[in-house]
């Protein structure tokens, strides 16, 4: 696709086909030599809706990879059958944990699910752990949603600090992951992190 959309422009540079190509494709491109050419063609001034949310998304990932490193901010959660815990109450107990963020509103949040519990089910008797963190802000839709998921790990949800928590791992869209030690220090945190997960913990625990 980014083949052939790099060729629709390059041969419609000079005319309309080509600036509505570029805008419809601007999120294929990586923020290189090439796409400053071809911002230079058709949007120099990066005030196109199309590029100035690619160019905020670079940067809050930019952000992600610079809390890759850092140790977890602790929060205080309600389990779903009503208890109070804390991350802290999970982290180090494994050699591996995941904190997955997501809602019940979030149907690609209830798509990866099926695959989340394979990867679980391959990894959890060698030290890897999910601790899944609702963003809903109603108790009664997510209570609802997890009965219908049909999983054996933790599920966690704070209805008075969604927004802190979504400040303190960037968050700006779910599903949302977050990989860490056994000390809680972030090795990795992605918007979209299921498709490599498995790959990270065959290298992580292989």
């Amino acid at each position: 696709m980014k083949k052939i959309s790099l060729n629709g422009i390059s041969e419609n540079r000079n005319n309309l086909l080509g600036m509505r190509v570029f805008m419809d494709a601007i999120g294929l491109f990586d923020q290189d030599a090439r796409f400053e050419e071809l911002c230079d063609i058709f949007d120099k001034e990066r005030k196109s809706n199309s590029v100035k949310l690619v160019l905020r998304l670079w940067a809050e990932n930019a952000q992600r990879q610079q809390k890759a490193g850092k140790k977890y901010e602790d929060f205080e959660f309600e389990t779903s059958d009503g208890k109070t815990q804390k991350l802290s109450d999970y982290v180090g107990k494994s050699k591996y944990i995941y904190f997955d963020f997501w809602a019940s509103w979030c149907d690609p949040c209830i798509a990866e699910m099926p695959r989340l519990k394979e990867i679980y089910e391959k990894y959890k008797d060698l030290g890897f752990e999910i601790i899944s963190i609702s963003l809903d802000t109603d108790k009664k839709s997510w209570l609802k949603a997890l009965s219908r998921l049909d999983t054996t790990w933790v599920h966690l949800n704070n209805f008075e600090t969604v927004n802190r928590i979504k400040g303190s791992y960037l968050i700006s869209t779910v599903p949302h992951g977050v990989l860490l030690d056994k000390e809680g220090v972030i090795i990795e945190t992605n918007s979209n992190m299921v498709p490599v997960l498995d790959k990270k913990l065959e290298e992580l625990l292989r």
